[in-house]
């Protein structure tokens, strides 16, 4: 089962607290590796450290979505919702406190010590007695090899000083040490989350591969471009360009600059790598519409699909985010009604909905299906940054940045 990923930075502005767990205690059974952490719109979300096997009883019927959270952050969580996480270590009694002074009174009362001799004197009788117990300790020291000359009386060193000393070997760290460079990577690395992944730098400069060999078209025209075989690991562009449909709006009348349609073939042909179907979408009023697809995509003989944004989906979620959303489907009516039109009835294993964005204000997204190979960081890095690249290029054009 895959599952979204929640990065820590979320609860650093909703993180729960013992009042909302108290809500949903009697669900189910939680733990410090399954834990309620966020209600909205009617769904609960449920953090875990990895997906379950199973999933768990539930005393009610409720919508729950399970997210990937860092064990760290959910055993925090955990121990603030037991009551345990503001339980500090008491503080220790200052040294001149009256309770404390009387006891040690008491206890040197008990204890008959030497009186020691004051440090402005010096005794000839402790010196001696400090040489003989020096020689006792230490019988390899022989008076051949003793100096004397730089000899040098000093107090002992406080006790509490040696508690810092590290007792490790350094023999045995050195041993430690893989001297060859050879390191132990796990098989399946626990997956980052979406926010983390715009710093991983691209796997290969041939991702980038310049597509400005192919020809620039008219806006006008319906001809873009056409998706080589999907998830193939080549490279080349493809030999020929065949027809892909442009959904017709009548209230949408905008004209792009004759290089826009270049960043559109950049779009489908770099995404064609990763997923199955790639289509870009325009925002709309509350919702969203088709508006360059490629010819994976069966368009339907009167496409009237609007995409609400005021019902709960990916796309709201995209909305309201302003971040991508990449996993597996939910179904839900948006999606079902999409998928019922543009897909022939069949819910895609993965969907990345990327936020096109001018000035903080969605103005449209691009959309891909895939496969479950496609349900990977790469994937992801791949469909922000072209989306980002779209957004440069409506920024530079006043006719987009009415797209409301």
């Amino acid at each position: 089962m895959n599952l979204p990923i929640l990065s820590s930075q979320f609860f650093q502005m909703h993180k729960p607290d013992a009042g909302f767990f108290s809500k949903w205690r009697d669900l189910t059974s939680w733990s410090s590796q399954l834990i309620p952490i966020y209600e909205w719109d009617g769904i609960l979300y449920v953090g875990c450290s990895r997906a379950p096997l199973k999933a768990p009883k539930l005393s009610q019927k409720l919508n729950v979505v399970y997210v990937l959270c860092e064990q760290e952050v959910l055993k925090t969580i955990w121990y603030e919702y037991q009551g345990t996480v503001t339980q500090q270590n008491p503080s220790p009694v200052a040294a001149n406190d009256d309770s404390t002074l009387a006891i040690q009174d008491a206890v040197n009362s008990m204890i008959k010590t030497p009186a020691s001799p004051k440090k402005d004197e010096f005794s000839m009788d402790n010196l001696s007695a400090e040489v003989n117990a020096s020689k006792k300790s230490q019988n390899s020291i022989t008076k051949d090899s003793c100096d004397f000359d730089d000899l040098e009386l000093s107090s002992p060193p406080d006790p509490g000083s040696m508690d810092d000393l590290s007792g490790t070997d350094e023999k045995s760290t050195i041993e430690e040490l893989n001297l060859n460079g050879d390191m132990d990577v796990p098989a399946n690395p626990p997956p980052l989350p979406a926010e983390m992944t715009k710093t991983i730098p691209r796997p290969s400069s041939e991702l980038t591969k310049s597509v400005s060999g192919i020809k620039a078209m008219p806006f006008k025209t319906e001809v873009l471009y056409t998706q080589p075989g999907a998830l193939s690991s080549k490279k080349d562009k493809p030999e020929e360009i065949e027809e892909i449909t442009k959904i017709s709006v009548g209230h949408l009348k905008k004209s792009a600059p004759k290089n826009s349609e270049s960043i559109f073939d950049k779009v489908f042909s770099e995404m064609s790598h990763h997923f199955l179907k790639t289509m870009i979408l325009l925002k709309e009023g509350d919702s969203m519409i088709p508006w360059k697809w490629d010819s994976k995509f069966q368009a339907p003989e009167n496409p009237q699909t609007t995409l609400s944004l005021k019902i709960h989906s990916p796309f709201r979620i995209v909305m309201r985010t302003l971040k991508p959303y990449h996993g597996y489907v939910v179904p839900n009516e948006v999606s079902d009604r999409f998928f019922d039109e543009w897909n022939s009835s069949q819910a895609p294993d993965h969907l990345t909905i990327t936020p096109i964005l001018v000035e903080d204000h969605v103005v449209g997204a691009v959309l891909a299906l895939g496969d479950k190979s496609a349900d990977n960081k790469n994937s992801l890095h791949v469909a922000e940054k072209l989306a980002e690249e779209v957004s440069q290029q409506m920024m530079t054009h006043p006719q987009f940045q009415n797209v409301s």
